[in-house]
């Protein structure tokens, strides 16, 4: 014989299995009795939406455009300047600096002159000097010129003379050796100095126009 204590307890389980499932078929069967109940919502139709446009013509135009950044600037030409003269500066545009803007024809800088100053007077004083000499060479051309004939003359008298002194001497024997020696050496001189000043008035449109 069992024992009747774990007899009840069996059948309270079963029992307590059977009504769990009798509940949950009558839950089940109630949730689809009411899906079949249930009627789907009427279909209808949504309109679709109406958008308000407006129509402009459009006209190409220029718009500035401004942009802000942070960066470096460098100008667009470059220009080196180099003064052609040495010396110092004494004078400097106030304006002389990157960026600054400076009008055509001002000055940029100015160069001491005080040296060519005094070269230009040195040069105004040579200058003076040779047209000086120019002119001193103009006027011993025309004497020179003038002496052209008359030396001439003197050698050609000297060049007589010597010939009548030497046909006495070697023919005659009149006068002496050095009378005749004597009447050589003035014919001599007499040559070389008309050579002289021949040769001068051929060189001195070379030297005039060298000063």
């Amino acid at each position: 014989m069992g024992n009747p204590i774990n007899k009840k307890k069996m059948r309270r389980v079963i029992v307590q299995v059977a009504l769990a499932v009798v509940v949950f078929v009558s839950g089940v069967g109630a949730f689809y009795g009411l899906a079949a109940l249930r009627k789907p919502p009427p279909m209808t139709e949504t309109p679709e939406a109406k958008l308000r446009v407006e129509v402009r013509r459009v006209q190409p135009e220029e718009i500035p455009v401004t942009i802000s950044g942070f960066g470096s600037v460098r100008s667009l030409d470059t220009v080196v300047v180099t003064p052609q003269v040495a010396g110092m500066v004494v004078e400097i545009h106030p304006n002389l600096e990157q960026g600054a803007v400076i009008q055509k024809d001002e000055m940029l800088f100015r160069i001491e002159a005080r040296d060519y100053e005094i070269a230009k007077a040195q040069a105004a004083t040579k200058g003076a000097q040779m047209r000086a000499a120019i002119a001193l060479l103009k006027k011993q051309y025309e004497n020179d010129q003038s002496r052209v004939d008359t030396l001439k003359r003197i050698r050609d008298l000297g060049e007589i003379e010597f010939g009548r002194d030497k046909e006495l001497f070697e023919k005659h024997q009149v006068g002496t050796e050095a009378m005749l020696h004597m009447s050589e050496v003035n014919f001599n001189q007499a040559d070389d100095a008309f050579d002289m000043v021949v040769n001068a008035i051929g060189l001195y449109p070379l030297r005039i126009q060298e000063a």
